[in-house]
């Protein structure tokens, strides 16, 4: 996969499923962008959620 891809891959996620914000770190190898981590922060809806079920 190229950088161009994976952050075209990124972008579709930020748009179909309305996230705001999240972090992405690339890893650089040999002066070379060789990994992308991308971690997603989802805001959830209090309304939405429903209380916890006790097991």
């Amino acid at each position: 996969m190229t950088l161009s891809e994976a952050r075209k891959i990124i972008e579709e996620i930020h748009e179909r499923y309305g996230i705001q914000f999240s972090e992405v770190q690339e890893k650089r190898e040999n002066g070379q962008i060789r990994t992308i981590y991308v971690t997603l922060k989802l805001r959830l809806d209090a309304e939405k959620v429903g209380p916890k079920k006790m097991s």
